[in-house]
């Protein structure tokens, strides 16, 4: 139809050539007639651009979240290097595995202090030598502490789940006393639901999957405990994670706590069921929301499995 009508104003501005009495008409026809021309080429150019992508179609994504590339904190390697800031938790959790599995493999001894440059075995089994280590002035150097527990305990190297971590600042004496008072672990009778808000994100078993739920909600909210237990993380060290916390419950269950604003605990303090822990945030991520997870014997496991309907 556009073709038809280029093609009679064509023939009418051709006529008016001839007739000098419609001179001014025939100035504004032409004009018109080259801004219709103009249009309906770049109507061809459209069909042809319509007709390639027709054979070559857009690259069809996964509606699957890739997680892998928020949560980098997976250890694969057989052994790995000690850094500043590190603890047997946040090495176990990186690694996906029970940290006391890394205190018998290394046959690391009470008090269970770990050092900056220190060599971990992340697999195999126990050869009942010293870990490796790198020279280092204990003096000059910030060490990681397990702390001690109950004395009914100190010889049962199954029972290190109810310590934690301290960390000691350069020239520190190192104590032996926890910063509160130690409690025996017991089994984790009731979990509750962390914060308030919707499920926006859940639970995969695959590679690329969410090791835990994603609780939308407002910025600054309260987070809570999910269940009774020590606090044995609380920083930022894990990437992909912001501002974690991370709470022993027994001697299978940690429960983890991701993206908070501010953390309301530290390292060691013992909590309860329902206590507020942090306040919700977006450290670490793109949205405001909590990332809540529970591993059972150092592995991922569903939290909406645990969690009362």
């Amino acid at each position: 139809m556009l073709k038809c009508l280029v093609g009679w104003l064509w023939q009418l501005a051709w006529h008016c050539t001839w007739c000098s009495s419609t001179k001014r008409w025939r100035e504004i026809l032409l004009n018109s007639l080259k801004a219709i021309t103009l249009l309906w080429l770049i109507w061809c150019l459209g069909l042809v651009g319509c007709a390639s992508q027709s054979q070559n179609p857009a690259p069809v994504r996964s509606i699957t979240k890739d997680y892998s590339q928020q949560y980098q904190t997976k250890i694969t390697a057989s052994s790995y290097q000690v850094k500043s800031g590190d603890t047997l938790f946040s090495i176990a959790w990186a690694s996906g595995q029970d940290y006391k599995n890394l205190i018998e493999i290394n046959d690391i001894k009470p008090p269970y202090t770990i050092f900056p440059g220190q060599t971990l075995k992340l697999r195999g089994k126990s050869n009942n030598s010293s870990v490796s280590r790198k020279k280092t002035d204990r003096s000059n150097t910030s060490t990681h502490q397990l702390k001690n527990i109950d004395s009914r305990h100190k010889n049962d190297v199954d029972s290190t789940s109810s310590q934690g971590y301290r960390q000691v600042k350069a020239g520190q004496e190192r104590s032996s006393t926890a910063q509160t008072k130690p409690r025996p672990y017991g089994r984790v009778k009731q979990w509750l639901w962390p914060t308030k808000g919707t499920v926006s994100g859940q639970f995969s078993a695959s590679s690329l999957g969410s090791k835990g739920i994603d609780i939308k909600g407002k910025f600054g909210q309260a987070i809570t405990a999910s269940a009774e237990g020590k606090v044995v993380y609380a920083g930022s060290g894990l990437r992909g994670y912001g501002e974690l916390i991370i709470i022993k419950h027994s001697d299978e269950f940690l429960s983890a706590y991701a993206h908070n604003s501010v953390i309301r605990v530290t390292e060691g303090q013992w909590v309860k069921a329902g206590q507020l822990i942090a306040n919700m945030g977006s450290t670490g991520t793109d949205s405001v929301k909590l990332h809540f997870e529970i591993r059972y014997k150092g592995k991922p496991v569903d939290p909406t499995k645990y969690l009362p309907k």
